[in-house]
């Protein structure tokens, strides 16, 4: 049989991924729209929150001083920078999540395993960040309508009922958020990324208003021996290696959408080594 006689080749079939492997979110992304401002601001809202002050406030506590806190948060997120870059590379690249890239390590099915840390480990972490965020509303209602002390008298696993009411309400608004999809997160956030930032940049105008216009670098309400101080020194930037290791790892979740590898870079570096630290 000549080759004139033979059937027209008509491609390769079309590669059906297996349904169990696969879904919306697991997919490589579709759009690729999230560019420098949008990191930028997905790092303002994430790194300017009251854990993240409260932890910083507490390395005063245990002797340091704020040069010493400043330095130690600074060296912590160069460190934080680089690893965000490499594994925003991969998810940038490949457009995948963190549950697919796991899968390099562990395997199709063990790549679960990670998974399902990073999930309990992300739920912890949103029920302690909502929690905290309801005592800064409680706050704010209580300031503005004082009737409202009567809420507070009865408590219920923890919380007072304006506790519960003003952390469910919280809840009930990043549920409505998240279950929009990642665009609507992207859009949230490129409003309140640079709104904390505004809000951040007023507090430490106030606080300085507040200590006559000056701050002791080297002064520390606890002193400690020089040794401690070093100790204390490294121990700073291990906990904030400790606080975005998780995000370290998952970055890719974040750098899958965006077009280009300089997008991520720089989108890292101006929120993570270039924007002042809760110090």
């Amino acid at each position: 049989m000549s080759l004139a006689d033979r059937a027209p080749v008509t491609g390769t079939p079309a590669f059906v991924p297996d349904p169990r492997l696969t879904n919306e979110d697991l997919a490589p992304a579709k759009k690729r729209n999230w560019k420098v401002f949008d990191l930028f601001a997905m790092w303002m809202s994430d790194v300017h929150n009251l854990g993240n002050y409260t932890f910083a406030a507490g390395l005063l506590f245990l002797g340091m001083n704020v040069w010493q806190i400043f330095t130690s948060l600074l060296v912590g997120f160069v460190i934080i920078y680089i690893g965000m870059n490499w594994m925003g590379k991969i998810g940038q690249r490949h457009g995948v999540p963190f549950p697919v890239v796991s899968r390099i390590a562990f395997g199709i099915w063990g790549a679960n395993i990670p998974a399902l840390i990073r999930a309990v480990i992300a739920i912890m972490w949103y029920g302690i960040q909502t929690y905290l965020a309801s005592v800064a509303v409680n706050v704010m209602l209580l300031a503005a309508w004082p009737s409202l002390e009567s809420w507070t008298h009865n408590s219920f696993l923890g919380l007072d009922a304006l506790g519960w009411v003003s952390f469910i309400a919280l809840w009930l608004v990043q549920a409505a958020i998240i279950s929009r999809g990642m665009e609507s997160v992207r859009k949230f956030q490129d409003f309140c990324g640079p709104a904390i930032w505004l809000v951040m940049i007023a507090l430490a105008v106030w606080i300085l208003a507040k200590a006559g216009w000056t701050i002791s670098l080297t002064s520390t309400p606890h002193p400690v021996s020089v040794g401690e101080q070093w100790r204390q020194w490294f121990g700073a930037i291990g906990l904030v290696l400790a606080t975005y290791g998780t995000l370290m790892l998952n970055f890719c979740d974040f750098s899958r959408f965006a077009p280009d590898y300089k997008s991520v870079k720089r989108g890292n570096f101006w929120a993570c080594p270039s924007t002042p630290r809760p110090s």
